[in-house]
């Protein structure tokens, strides 16, 4: 699943063609997530999101501080969490 389709900015920016359908395409998947995620919390789940931008791309973390950073989270005790890129200038 590509995170450009779900609007995180780190992952890529909404296309300048097309804008009316593209809002309402990107708007759409993220209120989805967002229904998604409550529905998740609603059950007792813990809820974490990995960016794609995490993984691939110039801000991608290293794969063992991903790695930690996930155990990390799933050690901890936040019921929702999310880790995106590293921020390039």
């Amino acid at each position: 699943m590509r995170s450009f389709w779900h609007g995180h900015g780190g992952c890529g920016r909404r296309p300048k063609s097309r804008r009316e359908f593209w809002n309402a395409k990107i708007d759409g998947n993220r209120a989805r997530d967002a229904r998604n995620s409550a529905a998740l919390r609603e059950q007792g789940w813990r809820v974490l999101v990995v960016w794609e931008c995490a993984m691939v791309g110039p801000g991608r973390w290293e794969e063992r501080e991903l790695f930690e950073a996930i155990s990390d989270w799933l050690r901890g005790g936040d019921l929702e969490g999310e880790i995106a890129g590293h921020s390039v200038i």
